[in-house]
């Protein structure tokens, strides 16, 4: 298969359909093939053409993830417009606005159902060491709370490995590149008997950081194993386990307009940041080493999928287990933070389906019971802070020595043919949950004092007596929740389709770190109105895909830094309010030749708060979001704030984004050589919620080219790349930092960063 063409085309079917243009043609097939093939996806629980499917639904072939170097999940941001995900370490992903957008809560949960194979991923920590030996990701997006459940709000993504076949064979794939990259990826099938085939495939990868001080590096490895029996037509069984590792240093910030340099401990920040010292009652007192950076993440796993064909229905059971033990540490010149734990989650589906061309119809039942544990310590010094002073020290340490949550669901969807070209779609979730929670909690710091919970003791930070505050939470929620889904199909003609659903999803409630009445949040729901249309023309040489959504999103949780009731700073999880999201998706694919491969998509967005209100203990400050109105009121005696922010724009929403790709094979006398280029775009957005100017990222386009030799028969390749050509430096979950007054302001503004310039070589070979 053409790298070119499925280096960068996979994802031109985005938004309304899936990524054909990437797979123009089936590996191992005529390269000269005339058309656009058709993809099979298994995003509505059973397989069919994504062209068939009435969502929008965007497909990454594994193809591309390989020649993409896709190793991280952040990765696939260039490939999906609507797409954003960090790790910092923790994953944040969200879909046109919609999803978790996190600093460091290890309790936080995705608003995007992340799953492999079929098996949900709840933690934030366990999405990353999973992208290898793919044979696609598929991104939903809009709410899937009838066939996904809990935690679909914004959507979903599916990882779908490769699996055992009957014919023995593998690759392996070498990529070096700067930053000393070297990524090495390989598999190999493995027929046992006629009945029983194995798969094994490995990953390993390490980088040097981007930035000056290291950070945004990546140093990782996985494995997997794939046992696949097959007795007869009627059953399939396939057991999988599979690790990882992830090290390195992790993800770090830069200054804004500095280039690569690091904010976090490079020799510019320590310059940048002079005042070094805690005021003491016999004068300054030199603040400790900051704290080394690392992350050390171990995921495990297993899982199983039983598929029966009972004859009026097939009968699928997925039991999965996935466990996680962490430890990161994220020094700066102001402190730092440390986080360990551990997690285990067992889950558990069985599911009956059946489909034939006039009923299809799936039910089933969910289960997920998960237990965390885990601490967290962060100790900073903050500078220029009124209330207290020129300083102020703040040292926090929580652990959570239960953190359990429960989550049980029966759903079901049918989609039946009324007549000659007209569908009806009907699906219906009904959930069970429950959180409970133990938090111990303590802070140091100036200006803390709060009666009945304040002692003086001594600060770790300093060494010296400081006001310390302690409480402890013990949590309980419990929600039933119903979502569902109602919807009609019509073909126009024969390769074109008409669809309009209502579809429902939320995320489930938690618990954060901050004290009450800031600790808890409760569910949040979003309502999708969908029209779309999928088209072929011209003997499947063209294709035209289109939707239009309004999105109704209510009881929003959103994740912000302000001052607790207390007055400490802390990230606090809340329900602030509401939101409207109204949208546009266009996507193109044209083939009109064998060898040329061109494709656009273009996502237009408006998306605002309609309401916002947060609980701020100290309200309007120099470090507060520009666009926010703050109202005097108070809690239990104590003075606070109401933070309202309505009418802001969410965070990563442009108003216009997309992708535009073109591909040209020449057909050589021994061989191909495929030539490629793309750019992804979008216009300004916002990066936190505020108005402010400091968190804005302003329009962009990236450029990226591949050229590849590939041999005859496809047994080897060899491919040459440079990424982001321009090297445009694009900020992204950008904050702003107390340092001092004395720092020009656009220095105090720090922000993770896209990939820069990055260029390397594959070599490929199958076996």
């Amino acid at each position: 298969m053409k790298q070119a063409i499925l280096g960068f085309g996979a994802v031109l079917g985005l938004c309304t359909s899936p990524a054909i243009f990437g797979t123009v043609h089936a590996e191992g097939t005529d390269p000269g093939t005339k058309g656009l093939e058709e993809i099979i996806v298994t995003a509505e629980r059973r397989s069919e053409f994504s062209q068939n499917a009435p969502i929008a639904l965007s497909v990454v072939t594994g193809q591309e993830i390989a020649d993409q170097g896709i190793s991280q999940p952040e990765d696939l941001n260039k490939l999906v417009p609507g797409l954003t995900i960090t790790n910092t370490p923790i994953t944040n992903i969200s879909i046109r606005g919609v999803g978790a957008v996190t600093e460091f809560d290890s309790l936080a949960q995705l608003g995007v159902a992340v799953a492999t194979d079929g098996v949900f991923i709840d933690r934030v920590t366990e999405v990353s060491g999973n992208f290898f030996d793919l044979s696609r990701v598929e991104v939903l997006l809009g709410p899937q709370g009838t066939l996904y459940g809990r935690n679909a709000t914004g959507g979903a993504v599916n990882l779908v490995t490769n699996k055992p076949t009957q014919t023995f064979g593998g690759d392996i794939q070498e990529e070096l590149g700067n930053y000393n990259l070297r990524r090495t990826t390989g598999a190999i099938n493995v027929p046992i008997t006629d009945e029983f085939a194995m798969r094994f495939a490995f990953y390993d990868s390490k980088r040097d950081g981007y930035l000056t001080d290291g950070f945004d590096d990546e140093d990782t490895r996985a494995g997997r194993i794939h046992a696949l029996w097959t007795p007869n037509n009627d059953v399939t069984l396939l057991v999988t386990l599979e690790a990882s590792r992830i090290g390195g240093q992790g993800v770090g910030n830069v200054f804004e307009n500095m280039g690569l340099v690091g904010a976090q401990y490079s020799p510019t920040a320590l310059s940048l940041r002079p005042l070094a010292d805690v005021p003491g009652p016999n004068g300054p007192v030199p603040i400790p080493s900051p704290y080394p950076s690392y992350q050390d993440f171990n995921n495990r796993a297993a899982r199983a999928q039983l598929d029966w064909d009972l004859g009026f229905a097939t009968l699928t059971v997925i039991p999965g287990y996935r466990s996680q033990s962490f430890s990161y540490q994220n020094g700066t010149v102001q402190g730092g933070l440390h986080s360990s734990g551990s997690s285990d989650q067992y889950t558990g589906e069985v599911r009956l389906s059946h489909q034939d061309s006039t009923w299809k119809w799936t039910v089933g039942a969910f289960s997920l019971d998960e237990h965390v544990d885990f601490s967290f310590n962060a100790a900073f010094v903050y500078f220029d802070l009124p209330m207290f002073g020129a300083y102020a020290t703040g040292d926090q340490f929580l652990t959570t020595p239960n953190y359990d949550t429960r989550s049980d669901a029966i759903f079901g969807e049918t989609t039946y043919t009324f007549t000659d070209g007209l569908r009806g779609i009907f699906g219906l979730r009904y959930t069970t949950e429950t959180n409970t929670a133990e938090l111990y909690n303590k802070w140091y710091g100036e200006g803390y004092d709060i009666p009945g919970h304040s002692i003086i003791a001594t600060d770790p930070l300093t060494g010296l007596p400081n006001n310390l505050y302690a409480y402890n939470t013990d949590g309980y929620q419990h929600a039933v929740d119903t979502t569902g889904k109602v919807g009609l199909e019509y073909d126009l003609a024969p390769k074109s389709m008409l669809y309009g659903t209502v579809s429902t999803g939320f995320k489930g409630g938690g618990f954060g770190l901050a004290p009450p009445p800031q600790t808890e949040y409760k569910p949040e729901y979003l309502t999708a109105y969908t029209i779309g249309v999928k088209n072929r023309f011209l003997d499947d040489t063209l294709q035209f895909n289109a939707e239009v959504y309004l999105w109704d999103y209510k009881d929003q949780q959103v994740s912000v830094i302000v001052n607790d009731i207390y007055g400490a700073k802390e990230q606090i999880t809340s329900n602030a309010g509401s939101s409207r999201l109204n949208g546009v998706d266009m996507s193109l694919l044209w083939a009109p030749d064998a060898h040329d491969r061109f494709g656009a998509h273009v996502q237009y967005e408006h998306a605002i708060f309609g309401s916002y209100n947060v609980l701020s203990g100290l309200g309007a400050s120099s470090s507060t979001p520009s666009g926010c109105v703050y109202t005097p009121t108070s809690y239990n005696g104590n003075p606070a704030f109401n933070e309202n922010c309505a009418g802001l724009h969410l965070p990563f929403t442009p108003e216009f984004s997309g992708i535009v790709n073109y591909a040209h094979t020449f057909a050589l006398p021994v061989g191909n050589l495929d030539l490629g280029g793309d750019v992804h775009f979008a216009t300004s957005q916002q990066t936190n919620v505020s108005a402010n100017a400091l968190y804005t990222e302003h329009g962009y386009g990236i450029f990226d080219a591949n050229l590849e030799y590939e041999a005859p028969k496809g047994t080897w390749s060899v491919t040459g790349y440079v990424r982001n050509i321009a090297n445009r430096l694009v900020y992204d979950n950008q904050g702003q930092d107390n340092f001092s007054p004395a720092i020009p302001l656009n220095l105090q503004t720090v922000s993770y960063i896209l990939p820069p310039r990055t260029f390397g070589i594959i070599l490929k070979a199958h076996f």
